[in-house]
């Protein structure tokens, strides 16, 4: 449940930086056109995005990283499966003929 809530905040986050990103942009170039009077509404919308965007990806990324535990990152839970202890350490073996073969060891 934390994976996803962290997933969609960095995610949405990422939407309102790259929106108000483009905003700015387009406020940079139109300063040569007659829209001169919307200016400082797409200045405040543009930093506006960045900024709750900002705030979303970081929060994002926070709550992935909240109450990992050093002995729970890593590979042993990334591949771990049945029978896979914490403190394993996986081993990447490739023989001869190309063959891969994942052996976990203490």
């Amino acid at each position: 449940m934390r994976a996803g809530l962290a997933a969609g905040l960095m995610g949405i986050g990422g939407i309102f930086v790259s929106f108000g990103a483009v905003v700015a942009i387009i406020e940079f170039f139109s300063r040569h056109n007659d829209w001169r009077l919307q200016l400082p509404t797409m200045t405040s919308l543009a930093l506006a995005a960045i900024v709750i965007g900002g705030v979303m990806l970081v929060a994002g990324y926070l709550l992935s990283r909240l109450g990992r535990s050093s002995e729970r990152s890593g590979p042993s839970t990334a591949y771990g499966g049945p029978g896979v202890t914490t403190g394993q350490t996986l081993l990447i073996v490739r023989d001869a003929s190309s063959h891969v073969t994942a052996v976990f060891r203490k």
